[in-house]
């Protein structure tokens, strides 16, 4: 005798089931909730996904001016590309005899000083493309120059990991913010996990808006699922609902609860991406199984009036990241944690007429962990060889992704990045 396949989140999805006859249109809530990630999850562990590590992706929205984070001071080419802009090297925190880092960063270099912040130089990708939406769903989706792919790598990785079928608690990855990023679109056209502003207030809640309509579809679903009054269509399209009509609202109260259970007695900034990370922090604090957080820190986008925008941009980080480590410390889940900042494209070599920098190519990443490999990775820039006015790529990102995914998160990066990419020695031994 055969045992039935279960009916899976992929099975729905494919099977188009028409939900006018219950609602006459696709409810918001559900299509951008239950169907993109509908499963039960608890403060236990989370089926596929290793409790011993943490990934979270910060994206610096707007593409962060590498030159004038980590300048190369002793170039003097640099002083004449920017003779506004540039920064003097008495002001800066020297890191070697070549490269200083932005005033700004005080705070953030005493992680680099104990070996827990690591920049990695001239990070890109071949054949670069300065349009802010482009080169962001290039970083992504983890795709070519001249690739077009819908779904992100992390969601890849979590799909893998779970699996590739049922389950993906809906607590496998968490946003913070208001937008699911395409880097967790799954294959299956969902989302890994779900985007969280409030946990205080966080009710069926991911990916997009909530409207009074929205909040009656809620109701009237979940009334009817409970009750068996969506009785039209096939019995495994009927229990599917039902099921994940119970499962989302499982997962809002699990967030809701992570949120409140922890609360850091470390002071954290108070602006945006300090309440941000303060909100990661509650939820590791609280016993969320999350293996990946991803939020936004935006406003790189500096073509005028460049010096006080980035220099404000650049203390918040550095505030951030220190009371963060400071309360993952504390918690005792510092060497858990890895987190990833990274921008779609740096600025270009020279400054422009307005005070501030134009769309460019390669740029700085970091890393920051318990367990990472502080300081420089990769050559200072040279600003005689630049590219079309860029500084050019010399380490493709999807390098330091796969090097996260294979040496950190423990899945192979080939099935998930579409390629073989060098390995980096980003991380301690």
């Amino acid at each position: 005798m055969n045992t039935p396949k279960p009916y899976t989140r992929r099975d729905f999805l494919r099977s188009s089931l028409p939900l006018a006859a219950a609602f006459g249109t696709v409810p918001h809530f559900l299509s951008q909730t239950v169907l993109a990630a509908p499963n039960t999850d608890t403060l236990s562990s989370i089926p596929g996904m290793p409790d011993d590590r943490i990934l979270i992706v910060l994206q610096l929205s707007g593409g962060n001016d590498g030159l004038n984070t980590l300048v190369p001071y002793e170039d003097a080419r640099y002083f004449n590309l920017r003779p506004e802009l540039s920064l003097r090297p008495r002001d800066l925190i020297r890191i070697n005899d070549q490269i200083g880092l932005h005033p700004a960063l005080q705070e953030a270099h005493r992680l680099f000083d104990d070996g827990d912040l690591a920049w990695i130089q001239n990070v890109g990708y071949p054949n670069p493309n300065r349009s802010h939406f482009r080169s962001m769903e290039i970083w992504e989706t983890a795709s070519g120059a001249n690739q077009k792919i819908p779904h992100g790598w992390l969601g890849r990785y979590v799909d893998a990991q779970c699996g590739g079928d049922d389950p993906i608690p809906a607590t496998a990855a968490i946003t913070i913010g208001k937008e699911l990023p395409q880097a967790l679109r799954t294959p299956a056209g969902g989302a890994a996990g779900v985007v969280v502003d409030d946990p205080d207030a966080y009710a069926w809640k991911p990916a997009a808006r909530s409207s009074t309509q929205d909040a009656r579809q809620r109701g009237l679903f979940l009334d009817q699922t409970q009750n068996g009054l969506l009785n039209e269509g096939p019995a495994h399209h009927i229990e599917y609902l039902q099921r994940t009509a119970v499962d989302a609202a499982l997962s809002s109260d699990l967030i809701a609860q992570a949120g409140q259970k922890y609360r850091s007695r470390i002071e954290y900034p108070n602006h945006r991406l300090g309440r941000d990370m303060q909100l990661i922090a509650r939820f590791i604090g609280g016993g969320l199984k999350s293996r990946v957080f991803y939020l936004r820190h935006g406003g790189f986008d500096t073509h005028a009036n460049q010096p006080g925008v980035h220099d404000r941009l650049l203390r918040q980080l550095a505030e951030s990241l220190t009371a963060f480590r400071r309360d993952m410390t504390r918690q005792g889940h510092w060497d858990r944690i890895l987190l990833m900042g990274f921008s779609e494209f740096g600025r270009r070599a020279a400054e422009n007429n307005s005070q501030g920098t134009d769309h460019g190519a390669a740029g700085p990443m970091l890393l920051v962990g318990g367990q990472v490999k502080g300081g420089l990775h990769g050559n200072t820039p040279d600003l005689g060889k630049l590219v079309n006015g860029d500084v050019p790529h010399e380490t493709d990102f999807r390098a330091v992704y796969g090097s996260i995914l294979d040496q950190w998160l423990g899945l192979p990066h080939i099935p998930i990045l579409g390629g073989k990419f060098d390995q980096l020695a980003l991380f301690r031994k």
